[in-house]
């Protein structure tokens, strides 16, 4: 019994000792794991700062064109856009000169060098390279976390050049700002490199650089004191509107052109569809041909008659006259082409008895007169032809 009680006693003693000593070896630190992106906010470059600024009581939204802006609204603009959506500088000017609140990236400040030119503000220059010949820093050294206090340093807020006792912490290791103009701007946010984020007044509106370029991305917008930042420094009130410039989300062409010609695009499917079925094969054999039906000379004649009749327009039924009589007295009268129109006048008169200067008159070309005078000169040409008609050929008499 003494010698297991020894052996278990032992074994405690190097268990406890072993657990002592773990104890000092160790010790806790809580670590952040960021997660990916999920649902809009992988889609969307804005998401975090939509909802930021929605629990301060603000209106966002997303536009895809600065035309027709709404007055002493927030814009945000950090994107350039293509040829198509470039925002006209000369355009957001005139906005902010009536009273629009402009807020931009420090990026664009090279993008738009007439924007440079009206707010005053732009880069600083780069700075020089270490002039004593030390080599750079090891890339073996890893570089300080992105939100670690050598990064993000607390800055002082400025008003018209005077401190106001308020700071943030921004993450920024990029080149400072330079406010080109007299006057201290209205609004500034620097440390011992210079001024970070700069605010001035263009007209009755106000222009606001961010110099972190990504300072209101999903990302940086939650590092340090970036939120509390953007909010005072484009002095955002509660019931403000606040509008993103966000290219993509124009709508594409065809979704547009539905937009604006729905019923023109309905109307042009259906007139292809028409066509379409129009020259179509058939379903079925072809129908057989209809044989051609010609009409009789007689019933040509009534259809012009009554053509001729309904539309009081003689002038057709006149020359068919004309032609019809001369072709009857070319057959009874010798040498009839070769006639003048006095001649041939004169020779019918012989033939029928009627008078020569009516026969002239109605056998007129071009003859145009009131409807009675067609109808008269028609009358008298057909009487004209029946005679000769009854006419024996070897006689210039009329059969009875």
């Amino acid at each position: 019994m003494n010698a297991n009680l020894a052996r278990t006693l032992g074994a405690l003693a190097v268990a406890a000792a072993l657990a002592t000593w773990v104890a000092f070896k160790l010790h806790w630190e809580t670590i952040t794991v960021p997660t990916l992106a999920k649902g809009e906010a992988l889609t969307n470059p804005y998401y975090a700062l939509e909802h930021f600024v929605a629990n301060l009581g603000l209106h966002p939204r997303e536009i895809s064109t600065v035309r027709g802006l709404q007055a002493e609204a927030v814009l945000v603009l950090e994107e350039p856009g293509d040829e198509l959506t470039h925002p006209p500088v000369a355009a957001l000017e005139s906005w902010v000169e009536a009273g629009g609140r402009l807020v931009i990236s420090s990026a664009l400040l090279d993008a738009y060098p007439a924007l440079r030119a009206w707010s005053g503000i732009k880069r600083a220059p780069a700075a020089p390279a270490a002039a004593d010949g030390k080599p750079p820093a090891s890339p073996l050294i890893p570089p300080p976390p992105a939100d670690s206090r050598a990064n993000c340093p607390l800055m002082t807020v400025r008003a018209d050049g005077t401190p106001t006792g308020q700071s943030f912490r921004v993450c920024d290791a990029g080149p400072t700002l330079v406010f080109d103009r007299e006057q201290p701007p209205a609004w500034s946010l620097s440390d011992d490199r210079g001024m970070h984020v700069i605010r001035t007044s263009v007209g009755f509106g106000e222009v606001t650089v961010l110099q972190p370029a990504d300072a209101l991305s999903n990302v940086s917008l939650k590092r340090a004191d970036h939120a509390e930042m953007f909010a005072a420094a484009a002095g955002l009130r509660h019931g403000d509107t606040l509008l993103i410039f966000h290219p993509a989300t124009a709508a594409p062409l065809p979704v547009l052109l539905w937009r604006l010609v729905a019923p023109g695009i309905l109307f042009l499917l259906a007139a292809l569809l028409a066509l379409a079925w129009r020259h179509a094969p058939p379903f079925g054999p072809p129908l057989p041909a209809p044989n051609p039906v010609r009409r009789s000379l007689a019933e040509q004649i009534r259809a012009n008659a009554r053509f001729a009749w309904r539309t009081q327009h003689l002038r057709g039924l006149r020359n068919s006259a004309r032609r019809a009589l001369d072709e009857a007295a070319a057959r009874h009268i010798a040498g009839y082409g070769s006639l003048d129109t006095l001649q041939r006048a004169e020779r019918l008169a012989e033939l029928t008895g009627l008078d020569p200067a009516a026969i002239r008159a109605a056998r007129a070309q071009g003859a145009a007169g009131r409807l009675n005078e067609e109808r008269a000169a028609i009358t008298l040409m057909e009487v004209c032809r029946r005679i000769l008609l009854r006419m024996h050929p070897d006689h210039q008499r009329p059969l009875v």
